[in-house]
């Protein structure tokens, strides 16, 4: 929620990005950490660590599955410690599909690779769409229920993001 206020938007999932890439020009003229230079070290240690919020805010802002873990994160919905249980069909088809990007990969098979890769990026785009009705709403009007979905959903996508980098 700080990185929400920080750039003044609202607690959602679809940041304009045109105003996050205004305030970001904005926050970074203010808090450069060369302006602090002729100031006391408080000063100095400030503009550093305001400088460094705000290029992970910017970070995160821009790119949605940083974004929605960010948001999950403040909402106290993932942890560390965190045991989230995704459906077992689920973990079997991610099994099944590791399994044959490695057969692909030993094969030197670099179309087989190509399409098995295409088929995940399209899966993760299916299940991008699911929660779409969701993640267009404000944060405050998601329900417990949505909001599950959406925690299955973060983790789902770090299986997909996990196997395209294999």
């Amino acid at each position: 929620m700080e990185y929400f206020r920080l750039f003044e938007l609202p607690f959602c999932l679809q940041v304009d990005k045109a105003k996050v890439q205004k305030k970001y020009y904005e926050l970074t003229r203010i808090f450069h950490p060369d302006h602090a230079m002729m100031k006391g070290d408080e000063e100095q240690s400030e503009a550093l660590e305001m400088s460094a919020t705000i290029n992970k805010a910017k970070r995160v802002l821009d790119n949605a599955d940083l974004l929605l873990e960010y948001v999950l994160t403040e909402l106290h919905m993932i942890g560390e410690d965190d045991k989230n249980s995704l459906s077992p069909d689920f973990l079997m088809e991610m099994m099944e599909y590791n399994e044959t990007l490695l057969d692909l990969k030993v094969e030197g098979d670099e179309e087989g690779l190509n399409r098995m890769r295409d088929k995940i990026e399209e899966l993760g785009k299916q299940h991008t769409e699911s929660v779409t009705s969701i993640t267009s709403r404000p944060i405050d009007s998601w329900s417990e229920e949505e909001k599950g979905v959406l925690k299955s959903y973060y983790y789902q996508r770090k299986y997909l993001r996990r196997l395209l980098d294999v």
